[in-house]
């Protein structure tokens, strides 16, 4: 603050002493004595505010270093690096084995034995689900046709698989079948005396009782209120 009230003090000064030069040159002159003082006068006024505004120091000057290159940049990898998560893929559960069904259940399986083979052609008596009175005798035939590889001697009969037996008598078949031809087998059964829904299987095998061809069935529905046939004349 204080240098800028000196400063135009010092101009106020220059000007009046411009100003007294110039009134002097076309005025009278002066005596020489009164010039010498008003100049000793003007160089102790500068001495003076020489001593009073300081030197301008001019400032030092900051050097601006540039930021120095960066580093690489560090990979997410390194930043982040989490640790192996376990597989959440559920196993496929181990299912057991399923214990195989009866032969015959469901479909026509066809059981080879030696070179004896059958395959089942149709129901010749006794249809399923045919209505029968309770303790009712009833003679179930099947049609085969010998598939296999050798002739079924005469002594080829019926075995008993699963189901209500329904005390079978088995009848055996009376004459050589050759292969690639058709024959007929027979069981003899009782219907049960108790109202209900039956089901009996049945195989072919040989006079040994060991079986070949498909499982059969025998299917009735006893009822007491079965009108028994009348005799075929």
């Amino acid at each position: 603050m204080q240098k800028l009230i000196i400063i135009p003090i010092v101009l106020a000064l220059l000007a009046g002493l411009s100003a007294c030069g110039a009134s002097t040159a076309t005025q009278q002159a002066q005596p020489t004595g009164v010039l010498a003082n008003a100049q000793q006068s003007a160089n102790s006024t500068l001495t003076a505010l020489a001593h009073v505004i300081p030197s301008v120091t001019t400032a030092p000057m900051v050097s601006i270093t540039p930021n120095p290159s960066p580093s690489p940049a560090v990979t997410l990898t390194a930043l982040y690096s989490p640790s192996p998560q376990p597989d959440m893929t559920p196993a496929t559960p181990t299912i057991p084995p399923q214990p195989s069904l009866p032969v015959g259940v469901g479909t026509q399986f066809t059981m080879w034995y030696g070179c004896y083979n059958a395959a089942f052609v149709r129901d010749v008596t006794i249809s399923d689900g045919t209505v029968l009175a309770p303790g009712k005798s009833f003679v179930k035939t099947w049609m085969f046709n010998n598939t296999g590889t050798c002739a079924w001697p005469g002594s080829t009969t019926l075995k008993f698989l699963y189901g209500n037996q329904m005390q079978a008598t088995y009848i055996p078949s009376s004459q050589q079948t050759n292969v690639g031809r058709k024959s007929n087998l027979s069981v003899s059964l009782i219907a049960p005396k108790k109202e209900g829904t039956y089901i009996g299987a049945f195989q072919m095998a040989d006079k040994n009782g060991n079986g070949f061809g498909p499982s059969v069935f025998v299917q009735i529905q006893v009822s007491n209120s079965a009108i028994t046939p009348s005799a075929t004349p």
